[in-house]
């Protein structure tokens, strides 16, 4: 009994895998590449790497396709100018908040190799977040999360 709630357990646990693979990431989620590149890098922290620095850069790419959206989107306002300065402050003020929440997250690991993975995973995680809180916030009205628009 008590190795068979273990595999049953992995056994889900590969289900659900297989089926968040299957379909494709929301905005402001982690992508389903992410998950599949993840699990081929078997825990080699060198190939963890690589898969969330190719997740960080495609976040990146949303978080920025979705922040030059709103701040298009902000022209038009009668208040433009002071809107578009608040989210561009708001803006640099989170990149650092991002910055320095991840750092301190992998200091319980500092020069270990665990720390690189750690502090990478959470910078691709924050931007994930970031790109659903601009979807949400800094439109007139809120976009919805099916954005293929914002990523063209």
């Amino acid at each position: 009994m008590r190795l068979a709630t273990p595999i049953l357990f992995a056994g889900l646990l590969a289900l659900q895998s297989a089926a968040a693979r299957a379909e494709p990431a929301p905005t402001g989620e982690m992508s389903p590449a992410y998950g599949t590149c993840m699990d081929a890098a078997g825990g080699v922290t060198h190939a963890m790497l690589d898969c969330i620095h190719a997740e960080i850069e495609r976040q990146d790419a949303e978080l920025n396709a979705i922040y030059g959206r709103a701040m298009e989107n902000l022209a038009g306002l009668s208040d433009a100018d002071v809107r578009r300065e608040g989210l561009r402050n708001a803006e640099r003020a989170w990149i650092a908040y991002r910055d320095a929440t991840c750092a301190f997250l992998g200091t319980p690991f500092h020069l270990g190799t665990f720390e690189s993975v750690l502090v990478a995973d959470c910078v691709a995680q924050m931007t994930a977040e970031r790109v659903r809180w601009l979807a949400l916030h800094a439109f007139d009205p809120p976009l919805e999360f099916d954005l293929e628009p914002v990523r063209k």
